[in-house]
């Protein structure tokens, strides 16, 4: 294990954020950051299991994250995780009655970005997990960036991810999206921005330094939906959907791979 270092982010990272992790087999010299949405004050999106019990995303995300990251370091691939916990990855002080100010939300965006840089990764896969007023609404997909230079490289990541998602997890098939209006906008984004901040281009004042790699954000879930729910809350349920992500991974990496 190592800690990532940014300068830039002040007071810094927070506790067991930004850390990476060496492969546990043969090296493939290539850097995964992985990113588990939320953490901490900012739960995320919930639902509720088919028996009733709550699931809240940042703890779902963090189960899927963690056990990415052991399928990848045993595939080869170097890792590094924005949160190792239930935390932010900037360090913040209080809340505002628990819930995170918009400084707060747009510097943890912020910490994140700066995390994937120092990590020099060779890609970005931010988990997500969606809700929806109707709970019959279910399925996965997977966004990207349309507005990058590696726009090419973010949608063949895209394709990947969405496909093994959409087979392993067994769930409708919601397509890749572009990012340009996906979601809400974070509070005090720039109403002429429409990207999401793990993804997007560069805006001086919001988003001055953008990540330097493709990147996806995937949500292969929604926890409004009671059996997709149950997905999200098992054990197993994480776990398949990790190997998927692992499987879309390693494949991306063979093909970007420069030949001999």
């Amino acid at each position: 294990m190592f800690q990532v270092r940014a300068p830039q982010i002040e007071p810094g990272f927070g506790p067991g954020a930004c850390v990476g992790y060496r492969p546990l087999q043969s090296d493939r010299h290539f850097t995964v950051f992985v990113d588990p949405g939320h953490g901490g004050y900012d739960t995320g999106t919930f639902g509720s299991t088919t028996s009733g019990a709550i699931v809240n995303e940042s703890t779902a995300t963090l189960g899927v994250g963690l056990d990415l990251l052991g399928a990848l370091r045993q595939a080869g691939f170097t890792v590094v995780l924005s949160r190792t916990a239930d935390t932010s990855v900037v360090a913040l002080g209080p809340s505002q009655g628990g819930v995170l100010s918009p400084d707060q939300q747009h510097r943890d965006l912020e910490a994140r970005v700066a995390c994937a840089n120092a990590a020099q990764a060779g890609l970005l896969v931010s988990i997500h997990m969606n809700g929806y007023s109707d709970r019959s609404v279910g399925g996965a997909e997977t966004i990207y960036c349309a507005a990058r230079d590696f726009a090419p490289a973010s949608l063949r990541l895209a394709r990947l991810v969405q496909s093994s998602i959409a087979a392993s997890a067994a769930v409708p098939d919601r397509g890749v999206l572009d990012d340009a209006g996906q979601g809400a906008p974070t509070p005090g984004a720039p109403p002429d921005y429409g990207h999401l901040h793990l993804l997007g281009p560069a805006y001086p004042g919001w988003n001055p330094t953008p990540t330097s790699m493709p990147g996806v954000v995937v949500e292969p879930l929604f926890l409004t939906d009671p059996h997709e729910a149950n997905i999200a809350a098992s054990p197993d349920g994480q776990t398949a959907l990790a190997r998927a992500l692992a499987a879309a991974i390693a494949a991306y990496a063979e093909s970007a791979a420069p030949g001999p």
